[in-house]
């Protein structure tokens, strides 16, 4: 059983960039893994929504060694259903994950208003991330900074053809 760290978070090294590096990063850690004297060779993922969409991106990269996945709750359309909805921007979700990834994120963040409560309140949306836990969020920034289907969500989304390229076991579910 392995745990492991997305780049950039927790005690991984690196910078955290939003389904960058998952792919490739997942690629290497199913080959890694492989190698192992105490492994036979074989791999499978589990995750629940960050974690399960990792599954998808390393999936989708083919590492000879992964056996199957099982990723749940992941969101099916990036930008359409998170950080936004419909086109509306999901603030009670970014709120969230803001709130959620505090003690993940490097550098570890500083609580200056940890009352979220108080973060409903805080125009412009731009600097929420300041007021709430004392720097600058590049990804909160970077959803902020596409509010429609560009390249930047076409670069990370799924479409059909990258669910064929998917040749292993997979069972996807939420509820």
């Amino acid at each position: 059983f392995v745990i492991a760290d997305a780049r950039g978070t927790g005690d991984s090294d690196g910078e955290f960039v939003f389904f960058s590096n998952e792919g490739e990063d997942g690629y290497d850690l199913i080959e890694w893994i492989a190698l192992q004297p105490w492994s036979n060779g074989r791999a499978g993922m589990r995750g629940a929504s960050y974690s399960g969409e990792n599954q998808w991106y390393t999936a989708r990269e083919r590492p000879p060694h992964l056996s199957c996945i099982t990723p749940s709750a992941t969101p099916a359309r990036p930008m359409h259903e998170v950080p936004y909805d419909n086109g509306a921007f999901a603030l009670s979700w970014s709120l969230n994950w803001i709130g959620s990834n505090l003690n993940i994120m490097k550098p570890r963040a500083v609580e200056p208003h940890s009352n979220p409560m108080t973060w409903l309140n805080h125009r412009p949306l731009r600097t929420l991330d300041v007021y709430a836990i004392g720097r600058e969020l590049p990804l909160y920034r970077t959803f902020l900074d596409h509010p429609t289907y560009d390249d930047f969500w076409r670069k990370i989304g799924f479409i059909p053809n990258d669910f064929s390229k998917i040749n292993i076991p997979t069972l996807a579910f939420t509820g």
